[in-house]
């Protein structure tokens, strides 16, 4: 008989990626995650297979939000990164509540006050709802150089689970490339039931625009490093609330 010799294990095969994947079986701030907000609070509950729930407080642009403790996400020449979450959400007042999902330099206040509207200066790549909306927007940010374009795709009717992704490429011409998923969660059956699978976010204009899939394109000059997670903000004097089921990133840390 031959030697034997050792498996060469799939976390050293796929070595080159850095994933973070979290059900949140368990959860600690200040660990890999840190969570926050302006009088909001979230809560690591018993059941459903791993939840964090996001509560604001019951006033105008009071927030909650959960984020990787360290910064370790920038744009940068020959890493692409994928982020893909689960949410799902109840809203207090009609269409009030303001999401964002995604990387941020900074997710505690990612969402301005009152409007919803991101930062006018960050570094960001995200999916987000406005208060008084009822479809998802794709962000994109550099320092001021900002991309935001209204979907086709529903928020969904609240309690629905849906699934968010966005895959970011780096081209040619030092040009950070954003596109954008959204897929609902399919119901549990007798024969598996699970994802309906992603689809592109299309833009919500009419014509031929209107059948292709947004793109951001942004220079990644000045880039700064980024946290990823999920953010909420009470758009009125209603307390919102956001059920993450999970989140996963990936990059390619070693090209």
């Amino acid at each position: 008989m031959g030697m034997n010799k050792p498996d060469i294990h799939d976390q050293l095969r796929f070595r080159r990626t850095d994933l973070i994947f979290d059900h949140f079986n368990n959860y600690t701030s200040g660990q890999l995650w840190t969570s926050g907000g302006a009088s909001g609070t979230v809560a690591n509950n018993d059941g459903d297979g791993g939840i964090l729930t996001l509560t604001t407080g019951a006033v105008q642009s009071q927030s909650a939000w959960v984020a990787t403790t360290r910064n370790n996400w920038t744009f940068v020449a020959g890493k692409p990164m994928l982020f893909q979450t689960a949410i799902n959400y109840t809203e207090a007042a009609t269409n009030q509540a303001a999401i964002f999902v995604g990387w941020a330099v900074t997710m505690n206040g990612i969402l301005t006050n009152v409007t919803g509207v991101p930062n006018a200066n960050t570094s960001a790549c995200g999916i987000y709802k406005r208060p008084g909306e009822t479809l998802w927007r794709a962000f994109s940010s550099v320092g001021t150089t900002q991309n935001d374009t209204q979907s086709k795709t529903s928020t969904l009717a609240p309690g629905i689970t849906q699934e968010l992704g966005i895959m970011v490429m780096i081209n040619a011409n030092s040009q950070l490339e954003a596109t954008f998923f959204t897929g609902g969660m399919g119901p549990p059956t007798t024969t598996g039931g699970g994802p309906l699978g992603q689809k592109p976010m299309l833009n919500n204009v009419t014509g031929m625009s209107g059948l292709q899939p947004i793109k951001h394109y942004v220079s990644i000059t000045g880039a700064a490093a980024m946290q990823l997670g999920v953010y909420v903000l009470a758009g009125s004097g209603s307390s919102e609330v956001v059920s993450v089921d999970y989140i996963s990133a990936e990059h390619l840390a070693i090209p």
